[in-house]
């Protein structure tokens, strides 16, 4: 399946990336490069987040790092809707589909 992300969700994941960066370059890429893999396992596993309280909407955890990615899914694509830190209330996150 595709992997699009929602123009919010693109600028959640820089966001991340650069608070990241100030404080750890290599965290950073670490960071980055273990969302990637998850997204690629994605990819190949949609249903493989935990179902959120929001219908239609999903949730997978960047182990081992605390951020989460949230989605939706369309016939032919998982649409990414947030990527944000685990302890952040998903209550603000906007509406799957």
């Amino acid at each position: 399946m595709n992997i699009v992300f929602t123009p919010e969700a693109a600028d959640e994941l820089e966001q991340v990336l650069e608070r990241i960066y100030l404080v750890s370059p290599s965290g950073a890429k670490h960071v980055s490069e273990r969302i990637q893999k998850i997204l690629g396992y994605l990819a190949a596993h949609p249903h493989a987040g935990t179902k959120s309280n929001r219908a239609g909407m999903r949730r997978l955890v960047v182990n081992p790092y605390p951020y989460a990615i949230y989605y939706g899914l369309t016939e032919d694509s998982i649409m990414i809707l947030g990527v944000r830190h685990a302890a952040q209330n998903p209550a603000s996150m906007p509406d799957a589909g």
